[in-house]
């Protein structure tokens, strides 16, 4: 029939075995530190893209797609606040404001001029003695040209 082949292993061989085998696991595992730390930094990667949930004490992240989802609706709503609407948006208020600002400053030149047509005499620093004026910060018109013009 056949041969059959004995095989014997001491202890000493076994023994010999596990320690290479130890040695061989140790010599890998230091060697693949680079590749373990790349995948764990793409293992944050993949986190970050689907979110983390919330645990116990610690708050969780959403994913990409819904931080992308938040940025888009916050640029409709600053987009729409640019839009005339009708009078509620950003957009209206400032158009209202700079109609007002217009207003003010052609009633203001409407006095002023009105003001210059009535006035003769400046007087600085007090207003009919009572001292009016210089807290005011300056001269003030107080004659009117009827009066200036009759003596009183």
């Amino acid at each position: 029939m056949g041969q059959t082949m004995q095989v014997s292993i001491d202890l000493g061989q076994i023994v010999a075995f596990c320690v290479a085998l130890i040695f061989a696991g140790v010599g890998y595992w230091r060697g693949s530190a680079p590749m373990r730390q790349a995948l764990k930094r793409l293992s944050f990667v993949f986190e970050d893209w689907h979110g983390v949930p919330d645990r116990d004490g610690v708050k969780g992240r959403p994913g990409i797609m819904v931080r992308l989802q938040t940025i888009e609706e916050r640029q409709e709503a600053t987009a729409a606040e640019l839009r005339t609407n009708g009078g509620s948006s950003l957009r209206d208020a400032v158009i209202r404001v700079e109609v007002q600002q217009g207003d003010i400053i052609r009633t203001v030149a409407a006095l002023e001029s009105a003001v210059r047509s009535q006035a003769v005499v400046v007087v600085p620093e007090t207003v009919n003695g009572a001292g009016d004026a210089s807290r005011a910060g300056g001269a003030a018109i107080v004659a009117h040209p009827y009066r200036a013009s009759n003596g009183g």
